[in-house]
C-alpha cells in the first residue's frame, strides 16, 4: 500500500472506517451479550474487549483534522 498524506479528506476517510468499526463492533457485542451458553473463554474476552479504545482513536484523527 502506498503512503498518503495526512490531509482532511484521508483523515475524514480514517475517521470515517473507526466511526463504521465502532457501529459494527457495538452491533456484534449486542447480540453476543443477548447469547446463552457461550463458551467461557469468549464470554471472558467479551467482558475484556475495551470498545473505548476505538473511541479514543476516532477522537485523536477528529483532533488531527480541526488542526488543519
Amino acid at each position: 500500500m502506498s503512503r498518503v498524506n495526512k490531509t482532511i479528506r484521508s483523515l475524514q476517510k480514517v475517521w470515517d472506517k473507526f466511526d463504521k468499526a465502532y457501529e459494527n463492533l457495538e452491533a456484534a457485542f449486542e447480540i453476543l451479550e443477548n447469547m446463552v451458553d457461550l463458551p467461557e473463554e469468549l464470554q471472558n474476552e467479551v467482558d475484556r474487549f475495551d470498545l473505548s479504545a476505538v473511541c479514543s482513536l476516532k477522537q485523536q484523527v477528529e483532533t488531527l483534522m480541526e488542526e488543519k
